[in-house]
């Protein structure tokens, strides 16, 4: 396979020689590319439809391949030195080897159809799949589905109407919830939302329409005009449409269709949207008259999606009308414990609301044992986060239910956990909580907590179980505070304060709030006396914010000493890498060091708030506007040294020539942009280079005028 048989030496200097490692890697991954040949891979373990998919129409196999390779040897540091002398060997060898050698690292390569990340090996001829999952700790799951998936499902029809749209999960909301970036995601969300009366089916980026095949249907692609490869143009297409009438049409913004029964989503918005303009809704739908009855839905995931004629989705009558299920007058009847609403949202999101180390552990098992392998403690922290969700974030009362939780649906498994775990206890620790705001999220609006902006919101209705999460979440705001983050790229503590001030007495007010509007429920008694007399502004303004964390001492970066006078050069060619860019009247957008003609640099607005946010003019692949860039070489007046860490920022500087707003704007260089300053103090320098990028800039100016004249001849 390769004529090489060289193997890399090493060296034992004592020390850890990270150059000569991130060599020696990068050499196995170039002596490993001859062996990416045609995008080979001898065993698929029936991932990918056994290698099929692999590839596709912006790569093909053997790039694919390829950077495969590269990005897993390319400054690797974990490839151990057993593992690069079996490299080395094997290469070498180009003999069999019985247990393949595991290629580092953890790529996005993953099977399309069941969604696994697939774990690479070189066998000494050549690339295979040795396992799912981690490098590290690789799973034995070969693919469930080598030859794709067919998804089937049924539609009950007893109005003998059905609307075709884009989108209709308004109306008709499923709990399930899937990634949809490979086939089985797609797969169970179709069959999720069959479950609740809509047939929702990927269709891509296609358009596609709907068809009466005699007394049946398709859902497919007919171009009219299709491309002459050899012409290089478009043609009428020769052949007729083989499905005869189009019906209805699919604008798919949403890359996926919806189909439901006429009467039954004339119920789900008179339910769900009782104050909408039904006309206006149905401007983007299509009604089409069809026989009373059962119809059998059948999606091929395998379909190719760019051809000319091709049946992405077909349905079928195969009996007559099932008896009505009555999906609005359950959901009416729904009631829910806060219990239950949460445990659903950590098994629906482990990831972001289990511990990660379950998560990730395959070992724990799925869905409920991985919540079944937390502890008690654990599990309530779990609900905590899971309640920050439901109720504090700024959307979470953007779809309440009439009964006072949000609507959702509740598995039957997460109700089982629900019953074993019982009532949620007092949230004793410390936490975060999102930054609520007056007027937004289930909290404020459950407890009737607005401002003058938000006035004309409307409050959502709490069941007495949520109303007692919302009372818990209060009472531990209250009781441990709001911490100040611990990012100093954003906010140092000095500034956040203020705010975790406010936020306190937002939740006290939401507490307030609540009892008001619900006298009768009480989540702790001791606390809710205490409240009672409690001076909230002088209970905050006098709790203590920290330090709690070690990390809290090192936020404040060494002053930068300045005196009145002192000036200051940047020669942004100094820079490695950094914010360089066009001259946004020549084209808007960042440029590669060597084409640049700008560098960007913060500008301070003149409306600063009492916390400093810096006012940032965008436009254009967020590149900053002309009075936000200056030339690659700049002298000015150092009007202050910031020092503060606030977002990085050491120097507020000033011009004295340039663009009018170059020298009226306030500006500020960066942390990682000192580098490429000097600081100085003579004025007679500064007059010298001052009158040099006076000349600098103007012929920089000039050239810029005749690339812009030439670029609108």
């Amino acid at each position: 396979m390769t004529d090489t048989k060289e193997t890399l030496s090493t060296e034992d200097s004592g020390a850890f020689d990270f150059e000569a490692h991130y060599a020696r890697a990068k050499r196995i991954g170039e002596l490993l590319l001859p062996f990416c040949a045609g995008g080979k891979v001898h065993e698929w373990r029936g991932h990918l439809r056994s290698g099929e998919d692999f590839g596709g129409w912006w790569s093909t196999p053997e790039k694919r391949l390829q950077e495969i390779v590269r990005e897993s040897f390319d400054f690797c540091t974990i490839l151990s030195e057993k593992d690069a002398l079996a490299f080395e060997s094997a290469i070498a060898g180009g003999v069999l080897l019985e247990t393949p050698i595991t290629i580092p690292g953890r790529r996005e390569l993953t099977c399309h159809t069941c969604g696994q990340y697939l774990v690479l090996g070189f066998n000494g001829v050549g690339f295979v799949v040795t396992g799912e999952g981690s490098p590290w700790k690789p799973k034995d799951k070969p693919c469930p589905y080598p030859d794709g998936i067919i998804t089937e499902y049924e539609l009950n029809v007893p109005s003998g109407k059905i609307v075709v749209a884009n989108d209709l999960r308004e109306w008709f909301p499923s709990e399930e919830d899937y990634s949809v970036n490979e086939v089985i995601g797609r797969h169970l969300t179709t069959l999720a939302y069959a479950k609740v009366g809509m047939a929702h089916g990927y269709v891509g980026n296609t358009c596609p329409g709907v068809f009466r095949d005699g007394p049946n249907f398709v859902i497919g692609l007919y171009r009219d005009e299709v491309y002459d490869e050899e012409e290089k143009e478009y043609h009428d297409n020769p052949n007729p449409c083989p499905w005869g009438e189009r019906v209805a049409g699919v604008c798919t913004d949403l890359w996926w269709f919806s189909i439901a029964d006429h009467d039954e989503f004339l119920r789900r918005i008179e339910y769900y949207s009782p104050n909408a303009d039904r006309d206006n809704i149905f401007r983007f739908v299509d009604t089409v008259d069809v026989r009373p009855g059962v119809y059998k839905f059948r999606q091929d995931h395998n379909a190719d999606h760019d051809a000319d004629t091709v049946v992405l989705t077909s349905f079928e009558w195969v009996r007559e009308v099932d008896p009505m299920k009555d999906f609005v007058g359950g959901e009416r009847e729904k009631d829910l414990s806060a219990t239950e609403v949460l445990i659903q949202q950590c098994l629906s999101w482990p990831s972001l609301y289990l511990r990660r180390d379950i998560h990730d552990d395959p070992e724990r098992g799925e869905g409920g044992a991985r919540w079944r392998a937390l502890t008690y403690d654990e599990k309530v922290r779990c609900l905590a986060r899971a309640a920050d969700s439901s109720l504090c974030t700024l959307s979470s009362a953007r779809d309440w239910h009439e009964n006072g939780f949000p609507r959702t649906n509740v598995s039957e498994e997460a109700k089982q956990l629900a019953a074993e775990f019982g009532d949620i206890p007092s949230f004793n620790f410390e936490t975060h909580w999102y930054p609520i705001s007056a007027g937004y999220g289930g909290l404020c609006l459950g407890a009737g907590v607005r401002d003058s902006y938000t006035k004309d919101r409307e409050v959502v209705p709490l069941s007495p179980d949520f109303v007692r999460l919302a009372l818990n979440i209060c009472q531990n705001a209250i009781t441990y505070g709001e911490k100040p983050r611990l990012n100093h790229e954003v906010w140092p503590p000095a500034y956040e304060i203020p705010y975790c001030q406010e936020r306190m007495k937002l939740f006290a007010q939401c507490y307030h709030g609540l009892r008001e509007r619900y006298p009768d429920i009480v989540f702790d008694p001791e606390f809710d006396e205490r409240m009672r007399t409690l001076d909230i502004d002088a209970y905050v303004d006098s709790f203590d914010f920290g330090p709690k964390y070690p990390e809290r001492e090192d936020w404040w970066s060494d002053p930068i000493t300045v005196k009145t006078g002192d000036f200051f050069e940047l020669d942004a060619t100094k820079l490695k890498d950094g914010h360089f860019c066009w001259h946004p009247r020549y084209m808007k957008g960042w440029a590669k060091k060597e084409d640049a003609q700008r560098y960007c640099l913060h500008i301070i607005g003149n409306t600063l708030s009492p916390m400093g946010h810096l006012h940032m003019k965008e436009t254009g692949c967020g590149v900053r506007d002309a009075d936000a860039t200056v030339p690659l070489r700049v002298v000015g007046r150092v009007v202050r040294g910031t020092g503060d860490g606030y977002n990085s920022l050491e120097l507020e500087v000033a011009f004295d020539y340039g663009t009018k707003d170059m020298r009226t704007e306030r500006w500020a260089i960066r942390k990682g942009d000192m580098r490429a300053v000097r600081q100085f103090n003579d004025v007679d320098e500064y007059a010298r280079l001052l009158e040099e990028c006076k000349i600098e800039f103007a012929d920089a100016e000039t050239k810029v005028d005749a690339l812009v004249a030439a670029k609108g001849q």
